[in-house]
């Protein structure tokens, strides 16, 4: 266990690197602590991570997952408990949307064998069923794969990875080797689709605002990296794949002739759309965009993995729909909150 003090700077620490290693995008994973056998830590729900001050860290009971105070924690809360459950030398918990773990995530594969053993993980991989963010099925899923599995990295199916240990030098270094692992996989599986991750490109795309949307304070980037510009070239609407891909984005972001009125048609139905030789224009507000860039790639990164097996499965659009609406009744919210 970790005193609590220090484990709440740890965990603003993690979150930090969690960003700036590009292992999360925007506020989708969380980071937590056991600080005693009946309490942990855990990130707030929807802060920024580069925000996050030691009261943005919430203590939440063992028991029956209270926590005092107005903010709120994580709503992986159960899933991190459920891991402290299952294994008790557990005392720190990385939740990642890193790009190749989530890439493999997508895959449909129920254990990753790796071309070597690694460090903290072993010669494979555990991928937990899929069931929705949030929910107990996810949380027994994962559950019960992290009880079965031999190192400190579980993938959880459509959406990330999980990587747990006893410090946060053992998880960073667990998490950091999951990524080569599961690069080197991909490789392995897909080789053209690994080169082409090596080849970036974005362009600034406020031509296709209005000049309202300008004055909102809206951006735009045309993502014209290559493995975006291979899926580009098939002509098609781009599904979402994984959870962060609904959440942000939705069940599908369109295809689309390069006619800006087509292009702004397009974008009042999602915050991303992919224009016929350009690239896919990726907009927000207060990052959003760039965020929705990431994300767009990361997705056709799991399409093209998948697909190298023939098992390319879009999410349900029950499922995508209901993620979305969620999210953005859950935003809405936490933004009306921090502008008071």
């Amino acid at each position: 266990m970790i005193e609590r003090n220090e484990a709440k700077k740890l965990v603003i620490r993690a979150g930090r690197e969690l960003s700036d290693s590009g292992l999360i995008a925007r506020t989708w994973g969380n980071v937590g602590a056991r600080v005693s056998p009946y309490a942990f830590v855990i990130t707030a729900s929807g802060i920024p991570y580069e925000d996050l001050t030691e009261n943005d860290v919430v203590e939440v009971s063992m028991a029956d997952l209270t926590y005092k105070g107005k903010v709120k924690p994580s709503s992986e809360k159960k899933l991190h408990r459920r891991i402290y459950q299952v294994r008790p030398e557990v005392d720190f918990i990385l939740h990642t949307h890193q790009d190749y773990a989530s890439a493999v995530s997508a895959m449909g594969l129920d254990h990753v064998w790796f071309d070597k053993e690694y460090e903290g993980i072993g010669p494979g991989v555990l991928c937990a069923k899929y069931a929705l963010p949030g929910t107990q099925a996810l949380c027994k899923n994962v559950g019960d794969a992290v009880a079965a599995a031999l190192g400190g990295a579980v993938i959880m199916k459509r959406h990330g990875a999980v990587c747990y240990g006893r410090t946060y030098e053992e998880v960073f270094r667990i998490a950091h080797n999951l990524e080569e692992a599961c690069g080197k996989y991909i490789e392995m599986v897909s080789p053209m689709l690994k080169r082409d991750l090596d080849e970036y490109g974005t362009e600034d795309g406020t031509m296709y605002l209005t000049d309202e949307e300008k004055m909102l304070g809206y951006e735009a980037v045309l993502n014209k990296d290559k493995v975006v510009m291979d899926y580009l070239g098939m002509d098609m609407d781009m599904p979402a794949y994984l959870d962060d891909f609904a959440q942000m984005i939705g069940p599908k972001a369109k295809f689309v002739s390069n006619h800006i009125e087509a292009v702004r048609a397009a974008l009042k139905k999602a915050p991303a759309v992919l224009i016929e030789g350009e690239g896919v224009l990726c907009t927000g507000i207060h990052g959003d965009a760039t965020a929705v860039s990431m994300l767009v790639r990361k997705n056709c990164i799991a399409y093209f993995a998948a697909a190298s097996q023939g098992k390319a499965r879009r999410l349900s659009t029950r499922d995508a729909v209901f993620m979305r609406r969620f999210y953005v009744t859950k935003y809405s919210k936490m933004q009306g909150k921090q502008q008071k």
